[in-house]
């Protein structure tokens, strides 16, 4: 234990002192402040797969403790669930200190079947987790190679800081040259921003928005502000006057102190408005959105105090909130934009007004969501979607009606791709065909351009499922009718979005095909996209475009048999993780790992087919190690479909080392990945999947009964 203590002690060190010797400016000092602090959540999660498994260890003493107890017949068949659904890997334990105590503490936290939620049966269960603990937070050779492993991974990461350090100074060089911020201010704010995120890349972005916070500060605080009067002195005017039977004059003196009120009333509630201005900023610095919240909706009543104007007003301080959230990749402000709409929400006054507010809510709960693992969030948008349109009337507001089916069909198109059936799916695309009988290219053509937007990503997503073409041909009339209204100049933003799913469509449509120029046409396509979605500009948008280029490669090199090809893929995936981080949008960086897994394992293929042995087996491993990344995400039970995605990628991989190797394990493991993978595909009636997992299981037989291939 000692041992690790210096370590983890070691690490924060080192990597304080790495960022304070490559900072040129103060703001450098804070991203190394950031990294001290972050490093050690960061590097729980790098420790390599080779440490001891854990996992077998416990289960095997604990089955052991209750094999030797005198355990009621229910507790004998409750605890081994309860050991299933909470067991740790040696990421949890490191993370812990490997302190016992705290390892239980987490386990029982994991522990969500009602089943289980008896505090008895949760006390048995710690108490039969303590021996089994004991025991192995007791073996030395255990914690010697923890440590050790520690030990790689703090170097790896202190790599890693070293050129995000050199980033946030390069971004940042001019902003702290604005005003003279204490370098106090600074550190306090990296240590403020580091306990609230705890990824680093997103770190660095929510410390300059918060940098910025505190340069409105120090712009507030060098305005002029006024000194109160007196009012005993007006008094003691009156006074005198009345005393000298100057009754009118002193009476003019009132009047004049209540104009002078009056004007004093008037900045008072000014400087409320800037006081209120900077709570908002220093509530947004310390990462506070209920906060942050609350005093923008104080400044909301005093700038209206008619409350039947408040709405439309708070609608648009939520869409300004929303905007940037969506924009710059900021949760932090889609946080503040749920709170904001649900407060208009509760303070609606009539139906159209609730179904509006209902609607704001959905979509932000949505955006927010995307970026989540799981669905809880998508699920809460999807109700307060159809609570919506139970109170609109389409008869009164047919626009309204269509923009809510829209936006339901959004929410149910992002919670299909995350589910094994397709119910979501298809109802995604009757709601988007409900809202196109209002939505008309002529009537409301970006409305209308949208939908048709929303419906080729359904449609997409369906036809990617399903065998032949048909559901992806509709989908790119869907994007090419979207781009008849949408253009460059006049709609830069949208414009580019078509293109970029327009390029989704293309490039499985070309995979299935077979079909180089579908996929070159599906390159054009993401290229075009990435001309309006800059890394600067449109953070998200650029990483989810760049992705799928890197997809569109991946399929042409595999077709071609190019390595170059395959290696640019690799590089664009690589990319595209710099901003997919898996604090920041754990979803989406564990669908850029699957795509990286799979383009390391076609490379070590050709690689291998090329004589370049060592080379190939080096690839395969970083195959391996991609695709279980994303399946730390992608779990069976939040993500079905995605989870057997990349478990028949897993599959390939062991196929082609086998080839390699000829070692009969790797075929072991390839069919029970197929297989598995398999079962959820048939639940979901992918028959173009199952039909690729049929061909691989045939082909794993022929390798088991002649000649690898």
């Amino acid at each position: 234990m000692q041992k690790i203590d210096q370590l983890i002690h070691g690490a924060n060190i080192l990597v304080c002192a790495l960022g304070v010797a490559q900072a040129a400016t103060a703001l450098g000092a804070v991203g190394a402040g950031i990294s001290a602090t972050l490093s050690m959540r960061e590097i729980s999660k790098r420790l390599p797969k080779e440490v001891i498994p854990l996992r077998d260890q416990i289960v095997e003493l604990m089955r052991m403790e209750i094999a030797n107890s005198h355990l009621s017949k229910a507790d004998r068949l409750l605890l081994p669930q309860m050991l299933e659904a909470s067991i740790p890997d040696q990421h949890a334990i490191m993370a812990a200190g490997r302190e016992r105590e705290a390892i239980i503490d987490d386990m029982v936290e994991r522990l969500t079947d009602p089943a289980h939620a008896s505090s008895l049966l949760r006390d048995t269960y710690r108490q039969m987790l303590r021996k089994p603990l004991d025991l192995l937070l007791a073996d030395s050779d255990q914690a010697h190679r923890m440590a050790a492993a520690f030990q790689t991974a703090v170097i790896a990461e202190l790599n890693s800081i070293s050129k995000r350090v050199e980033l946030l100074i390069e971004r940042a060089s001019k902003k702290d040259r604005e005003l003279e911020l204490t370098e106090k201010l600074f550190i306090g704010l990296a240590r403020r921003t580091a306990r609230d995120v705890s990824d680093i890349d997103a770190a660095y972005a929510e410390l300059e928005a918060r940098i910025e916070a505190a340069i409105d500060l120090e712009r507030q605080a060098a305005l002029p502000s006024n000194v109160d009067e007196q009012i005993s002195i007006v008094l003691k005017r009156v006074a005198d006057l009345n005393a000298q039977d100057r009754l009118d004059d002193a009476d003019e003196e009132v009047d004049q102190a209540l104009a002078e009120i009056a004007q004093e009333e008037q900045r008072l509630v000014a400087i409320k408005m800037r006081m209120l201005d900077v709570s908002v900023e220093q509530s947004r610095m310390r990462g506070d959105a209920a906060k942050t919240t609350q005093r923008l909706l104080e400044k909301l009543a005093l700038e209206h105090p008619d409350f039947g104007q408040r709405f439309d007003a708070l609608r648009s301080v939520w869409q300004e909130w929303y905007q940037r959230g969506r924009d710059k990749g900021l949760n932090f402000d889609l946080e503040v934009s749920i709170e904001l709409a649900r407060t208009n929400v509760e303070k609606a006054t009539f139906p159209e007004q609730t179904s509006t507010a209902l609607n704001d809510l959905g979509v932000a709960q949505t955006t927010l969501g995307e970026r989540e693992t799981g669905t809880e969030r998508l699920v809460l948008a999807i109700n307060n979607h159809r609570t919506a349109l139970e109170k609109f009337s389409r008869k009164r507001n047919p626009l309204a009606w269509a923009n809510t089916q829209n936006e339901l069909g959004n929410s149910l198109r992002i919670l299909g791709q995350r589910e094994s059936n397709k119910g979501s799916l298809e109802e995604a695309v009757t709601r988007f065909k409900l809202a196109l009988e209002e939505l008309t290219q002529d009537n409301n053509p970006r409305g209308w351009a949208s939908t048709q937007n929303n419906l080729g990503s359904a449609l997409q997503h369906l036809g990617e499922r399903e065998r032949g073409g048909e559901r992806l041909e509709q989908a790119i009339t869907a994007y090419r009718a979207a781009l008849n209204v949408y253009s460059l100049k006049a709609d830069p933003n949208a414009w580019a979005m078509v293109h970029s799913n327009l390029g989704n469509a293309l490039s499985t449509l070309g995979e299935r095909e077979r079909n180089t120029l579908r996929l070159e046409e599906a390159v054009v396509s993401y290229r075009a996209a990435l001309i309006v979605m800059t890394r600067d500009k449109m953070p998200m948008d650029w990483a989810g475009a760049t992705n799928n280029l890197g997809v569109a490669l991946k399929t042409i090199g595999q077709l071609q048999k190019d390595v170059k090809l395959l290696e640019e893929a690799v590089n664009v995936f690589k990319n595209a993780l710099e901003e997919r981080t898996r604090e920041k949008v754990p979803s989406e960086w564990a669908t850029t790992q699957h795509n990286l897994g799979h383009a390391f394992t076609l490379l070590g293929n050709l690689l291998n087919h090329t004589g370049q042995s060592e080379k190939a087996t080096e690839t395969l491993n970083l195959a391996f190690a991609a695709l279980n990344a994303a399946l730390e995400v992608r779990t069976q039970n939040n993500s079905p479909f995605d989870w057997a995605s990349s478990t028949s990628y897993l599959g390939l991989a062991e196929i082609i080392s086998f080839n390699r190797t000829h070692d009969p394990e790797h075929l072991d493991r390839a069919e029970a990945h197929v297989r598995a993978a398999r079962e959820i595909f048939a639940e979901a009636g992918a028959t173009q999947y199952l039909e690729v997992g049929n061909r691989k299981l045939q082909y794993i037989n022929h390798l088991r009964n002649g000649p690898s291939a």
